[in-house]
């Protein structure tokens, strides 16, 4: 099945992040608070938070956290929530692609953002074909990913 995801999508957003089981992949390349403390509220909520797998892509660049676009503080509070999280930095990243195990997939003009999930005008896919879905999670980058270590708090 196919359909669109138009502005205002944050519930539909949340459904996908609900029906994350194992594994769950977020590519934006702008990350800001409370749509990740969302998405831990969500997994802790649903008892999987140390079980589940999940894959953030983002683009980490000095630009994005100097101007606030990227949170690298929530990325370390998700890193510390979901344990078994990768935060990948690919810094031409413009892709905003989010996938609930095979399950489900959107790919969206949206980041993740409160004005990507709320605000903006936005427009995407949603597909719960698990082929395709299966075909979107396993894309490639065209850059080599390395996941980051998990950062200490300062002191």
């Amino acid at each position: 099945m196919f359909e669109t995801v138009s502005s205002h999508w944050q519930s539909t957003f949340e459904r996908l992040v609900s029906s994350i089981h194992k594994y769950g992949l977020l590519v934006s390349p702008l990350i800001t608070s409370a749509p990740v403390d969302r998405v831990i509220q969500i997994l802790q909520n649903n008892g999987i938070a140390y079980n589940v797998r999940l894959d953030v892509l983002t683009n980490l660049s000095v630009n994005n956290i100097l101007r606030g676009f990227t949170d690298p503080a929530i990325l370390a509070s998700l890193m510390e929530a979901i344990p078994h999280t990768r935060v990948m930095h690919l810094p031409t990243l413009h892709a905003k692609v989010y996938v609930a195990d095979e399950s489900e997939a959107i790919i969206t003009s949206a980041n993740l953002t409160e004005g990507g999930l709320m605000l903006n005008y936005e427009y995407g896919i949603r597909t719960t074909d698990p082929n395709f879905v299966r075909r979107i999670r396993n894309g490639r980058f065209s850059a080599p990913l390395t996941p980051l270590t998990p950062l200490s708090p300062l002191p």
